[in-house]
């Protein structure tokens, strides 16, 4: 996965670079002290999120693009049983290379207390979506088995969002939820390129606030059905998409929130 690839550069990028630094700081200190890098887990095919379980274990969730999802203990084995397959709901993955498949997962900051989690996965094409259009991005709430805190109930799936795309490439499917406690969803421009071609507006669905294709989505999920708008989203005045936080982003990867 191109998206992958880049940021495995990036990593190697940065961590030479911090090994350069750290290096030049112990020479001036008189002594040598470089970086290295150490394999932690392996047997993936195309990793897309690593998080902590968050439940006191030290263990941490891996979502891979081909729809598992893994659970790894402190020092990066992976349990026998994966904590969720979601091969069976999405869309038949090209071999070799393709942007589609599960790219997002988010524990519910409660998650300790109500077991939920969120998924952005490519689902097949729907049937009210445009028939030449290629797949349906999905946005759904799972919870965790009752008993058995490292394994997801793959039955308690409720879709909170879909969102029809023409092409195969430029999903987005970051999910994070911010300090404010709602869940922010990165959506790409719908694919092909240059935000242009079948089901991109004239401006550019970047530039249209009427898709919410190529913008950062801003919801609540614990009100409203399937879910709630924040009284203090930007777009509200009706002539826009409400779930719309930002726009102008045509295929955000990744993103986070500053703690400090």
């Amino acid at each position: 996965m191109l998206s992958i690839q880049r940021i495995i550069n990036s990593t190697y990028a940065l961590l030479l670079a911090l090994s350069a630094l750290s290096t030049a700081d112990s020479l001036i200190a008189g002594e040598a002290r470089p970086l290295a890098l150490q394999k932690f887990s392996e047997g993936f095919v195309s990793p897309t999120t690593l998080i902590p379980l968050r439940d006191g274990s030290g263990k941490m969730l891996l979502a891979d693009q081909i729809g598992i999802i893994s659970v790894l203990s402190r020092d990066g084995k992976i349990s026998e049983k994966p904590f969720l397959n979601l091969t069976n709901r999405l869309a038949k993955l090209n071999q070799g290379f393709d942007e589609r498949g599960l790219l997002g997962l988010a524990l519910h900051p409660k998650f300790k207390d109500n077991g939920k989690f969120y998924l952005f996965y490519s689902a097949p094409h729907r049937a009210t979506a445009p028939q030449d259009w290629d797949c349906t991005s999905r946005v759904s709430e799972f919870k965790i088995k009752s008993d058995a805190k490292d394994e997801a109930d793959d039955t308690s799936e409720r879709v909170i969002l879909e969102i029809d795309k023409p092409y195969f490439n430029h999903n987005g499917g970051s999910l994070a939820f911010g300090p404010d406690g709602y869940l922010y969803i990165s959506v790409g421009d719908g694919g092909n390129g240059n935000d242009t071609g079948k089901g991109h507006s004239p401006i550019g669905n970047g530039q249209d606030l009427t898709t919410i294709l190529a913008k950062i989505l801003r919801i609540d999920v614990d009100n409203g059905t399937p879910y709630g708008i924040p009284k203090d989203n930007p777009f509200l005045d009706g002539k826009a998409r409400p779930e719309i936080y930002a726009y102008g982003i045509r295929n955000a990867w990744r993103m986070s929130f500053d703690e400090g």
